[in-house]
């Protein structure tokens, strides 16, 4: 299993990390934490289909979860997700 999250997290592109970043730096981290869609996408500043594109990777990815409360979509780190923000910066030295 652990080769597999490595596998996974090899792969994670420079947007998928930059989010999973601004995430992390909001402390989203849990559901009653999590931050709206549209927050999100103002603050990395990708085009539409980018951000979509690397949303939708991540939570196919499970590093990335989303909740629906009131008609708005919130998205939040899940523990892989933390793990994988976290190794990156390992990776880096930073």
């Amino acid at each position: 299993m652990e080769n597999y999250f490595e596998y996974v997290l090899s792969s994670l592109t420079i947007d998928d990390v930059f989010i999973l970043g601004a995430l992390q730096e909001a402390e989203a981290t849990a559901g009653f934490k999590a931050v709206s869609n549209a927050d999100l996408q103002k603050t990395v500043a990708f085009t539409e289909a980018t951000y979509r594109r690397t949303i939708n990777r991540l939570c196919a990815n499970k590093f990335v979860e989303t909740i629906n409360v009131k008609k708005q979509n919130l998205l939040y780190l899940t523990e892989y997700g933390i793990a994988a923000v976290t190794k990156s910066l390992e990776r880096v030295g930073a």
